[in-house]
């Protein structure tokens, strides 16, 4: 039975992992196209809000599921989890109507705050998704804690399908007859709840015999154990869907702040909602910068998990350091190559290289934003949530307080700046607290390998621009500046890898437990 159980666990692990790894990219590539078909000022409208969807689709998907799943996956008799699954259903119901009126009925005030009142029908619009939030938490998060990744898997698919085609939809249609961005942007929006009315019917069809959440049994049950279950949902919960929803949190913070403050220094109204446009369009690549190190996070938790269960602590020390190295080579790699990339990706993707610099800063997101989750993995794998819930808060607090300043000084240069330094003070207090735990093989000669790797791609990349550049700018051909931008992808990773095989920077055993680190090896001999 054991056997069996685990093995239904791989399924559906790797079931999840598959399609959580196309939404992602899904979520990130829909925006290029519909940037093109809206412009930069469309864009500004679709992203000043998106955020708030980004919230809603973090509890209800990344989030509360995975909190839910973990304590139905505590209890043993059928009709404990499906308590566990009532008694927190009112939780999440009240956190989502709170989150419903803020948002429907403050979006005038809100879309004020923004600078930008004709931003309240996108708000409004947005707010009914949160309406959706407990039922499609209760359903995914059981499931899950039933080991049942197809439901979940099967349902954030059909959401974001079916989100992306009335996105897209709405955006080719309603520009050719002549709809304003705000009209686009609230047809926009309504693809979220279309999507998760679709994620709903699919949930439905796998719910129990007994039902869920059945007539007469939502409430919260009165005693010790449901006091337990409100304080694990505050720590827990909120951890979970704090990390989760850390970039979109930030993202918010941008959405009051940059269009202001770039009006108080002087930009016209329509320069400021352009120039935000144009920084929104890093958003989708970091969005697909971090889909390698979320993958490696859902890889290793359940391990490392198991092996702190266990008390192997042997095996866990191993695993955390294979985890740690693997994410900082990977991230440090592809943030660092990005920033390089930056004016190729601009100009094929979007049409131009306005706001490189910023946009290049903003690629250091990768980098700190993989480490942060890596750690705080560590950290949830042993039940350890003090440091994660204090990083949390720094980086939240030093991003709110900075942002104004050094976006009033230095644009959205200074935007750019203001997250890095917010996700910095997180990371400090995660790897400062990790490290009393252990060093995890995080050593000097370790850091001057990879040192010495990013230096040599970083000079075979610039090499490669200066050979190229005047050559693309000249033809001014968007198809040639993606040719540009995909050899430069291949020259400089062809070199970091070939480089970080050579110089023995991961042992034999760390190879072997990388993804295709096996073929990788043979490639080189």
């Amino acid at each position: 039975m054991a056997k069996a159980s685990q093995q239904r666990l791989m399924r559906g692990a790797l079931l999840l992992t598959v399609t959580s790894f196309m939404v992602k990219i899904l979520s990130a590539v829909y925006r290029v196209p519909f940037q093109n078909m809206v412009g930069d000022e469309g864009f500004y409208a679709y992203q000043q809000v998106y955020p708030i969807y980004g919230i809603a689709m973090t509890l209800s998907l990344s989030g509360l599921p995975v909190f839910l799943s973990k304590l139905v996956a505590e209890q043993e008799e059928e009709q404990q989890k499906l308590s566990v699954v009532r008694q927190i259903f009112p939780l999440v119901f009240g956190l989502s109507a709170i989150m419903f009126g803020v948002t429907f009925f403050g979006g005038d005030l809100l879309a004020s705050w923004m600078g930008d009142k004709a931003l309240a029908p996108l708000i409004k619009m947005v707010s009914f998704v949160f309406l959706l939030t407990p039922f499609l938490t209760s359903y995914r998060g059981y499931f899950q804690g039933e080991l049942m990744m197809a439901p979940t898997a099967y349902s954030q698919l059909l959401e974001q399908f079916l989100r992306v085609g009335v996105i897209l939809g709405a955006a080719f249609i309603l520009t050719k007859i002549g709809w304003s961005i705000y009209q686009v942007g609230t047809m926009a929006m309504a693809g979220a709840l279309v999507g998760g009315l679709g994620a709903l019917i699919i949930l439905w069809q796998y719910r129990p015999d007994k039902g869920l959440l059945g007539k007469g049994r939502i409430h919260l049950e009165q005693g010790k154990e449901s006091r337990s279950y409100f304080r694990r949902f505050l720590v827990e919960g909120g951890l979970i869907c704090g990390y989760s929803s850390l970039l979109v949190l930030f993202q918010l913070v941008d959405s009051f702040v940059i269009k202001n403050q770039l009006v108080m220094s002087g930009l016209t109204n329509m320069e400021a909602k352009i120039t935000k446009g144009i920084y929104d369009r890093g958003q989708p690549l970091v969005q697909v910068g971090l889909v390698i190190a979320v993958a490696l996070t859902t890889s290793f938790l359940p391990t490392l998990t198991k092996y702190h269960m266990e008390k192997k602590q042997v095996f866990y020390e191993r695993t955390a350091s294979t985890f740690l190295r693997v994410t900082i080579v990977i991230a440090s790699g592809a943030s660092v190559g990005l920033m390089l990339l930056l004016p190729y990706v601009n100009s094929s993707l979007f049409g131009d290289d306005r706001e490189t610099l910023s946009l290049s800063l903003l690629m250091g997101t990768i980098f700190l934003m993989s480490l942060i989750l890596a750690f705080q993995t560590l950290f949830q794998s042993r039940n350890y949530y003090r440091p994660a819930l204090y990083g949390l808060v720094l980086g939240c607090v030093v991003k709110v307080l900075v942002s104004p300043v050094l976006t009033s000084y230095l644009g959205t240069v200074g935007a750019s700046l203001a997250t890095l330094l917010g996700l910095g003070a997180c990371l400090f207090v995660l790897v400062y607290n990790a490290l009393q735990m252990s060093k995890y093989g995080i050593n000097s000669q370790f850091i001057w390998k990879l040192m010495i790797c990013l230096g040599m791609m970083v000079v075979t990349l610039v090499v490669y621009r200066w050979g190229v550049d005047s050559w693309l700018v000249a033809n001014e051909s968007r198809p040639l500046f993606m040719a540009g931008a995909l050899v430069g992808v291949a020259l400089g990773g062809s070199v970091f890898l070939w480089l970080l095989i050579s110089s023995r920077l991961f042992t034999l055993r760390e190879w072997l437990m990388i993804p295709m680190g096996k073929k990788l090896l043979r490639l080189k001999k």
